[in-house]
């Protein structure tokens, strides 16, 4: 990071430690207390007789250096890709060049996402050779849009049993932690749109490691996504 990226870094920091001390720590050990009981030490006196931590990074994605009892799990959750089911196997097997598989996870809407940034990746998506599917209501999107024929809309997707698909070319998310693990074990680039927490940082750090590029909410257009996906993608245009 250059000088302003770590003056940047330690504000947050200390942001962080000042809501949480100020405004977390009092809610978490009374939430604490109610559940394990009201003779629990407080958690900041637990934290400091911690033996053991498990986290879930891995190395091969994000390196830090830890201690020796800091040990990293990343990749957990992974498992071996499931055969698809019927409907599921008919939706991948596609006479297109392939499938873009678009998600924003389980907290994200993007049903929520403003007119003017739908559709524009509408269009993008228009003019691209491939199935888009999208894990989305298209009811709740808001009315008045044009949306193309390549798209196809789920409420739910069996994430990892997709991704792994021979037919995936390409991850559109908002740059989860477990969703990049999931691309990662499938061999799956992405483009990521970070909305919050350590999004932005996973995004990052994946696009300097070469397997995927990163796009602004704030820059969401035509020209953008469809700059991203020939960049990830350089057979498109």
């Amino acid at each position: 990071m250059n000088l302003y990226q770590r003056i940047e870094n330690v504000i947050s920091l200390l942001e962080s430690k000042f809501f949480n001390n100020f405004f977390g720590s009092e809610q978490c050990n009374r939430a604490a207390q109610e559940f394990f009981g009201a003779n629990l030490p407080t958690l900041e006196s637990l934290a400091q007789e911690t033996n053991l931590i498990l986290i879930n990074n891995h190395f091969s994605m994000n390196v830090w250096p830890t201690v020796k009892n800091v040990i990293e799990i990343g990749g957990l959750h992974v498992h071996e890709p499931r055969p698809l089911s019927k409907y599921f196997e008919s939706l991948v097997t596609t006479d297109a060049r392939g499938i873009i598989f678009l998600s924003m996870g389980s907290m994200m809407m993007t049903e929520t996402f403003s007119p003017d940034k739908l559709q524009g990746m509408f269009d993008a998506f228009a003019e691209l050779p491939y199935k888009v599917l999208w894990k989305a209501v298209p009811e709740k999107f808001p009315k008045g849009l044009v949306i193309p024929e390549n798209i196809h809309f789920e409420k739910w997707m069996p994430q990892m049993d997709i991704l792994c698909h021979p037919s995936v070319k390409l991850f559109i998310s908002h740059g989860g932690l477990l969703g990049g693990q999931e691309a990662v074990y499938c061999g799956i680039p992405r483009i990521g749109i970070p909305l919050f927490a350590d999004q932005n940082k996973n995004i990052l750090l994946a696009e300097e490691m070469g397997i995927a590029v990163k796009v602004s909410y704030n820059d969401i257009s035509k020209e953008t996504i469809l700059s991203a996906v020939g960049r990830i993608l350089k057979d498109t245009t």
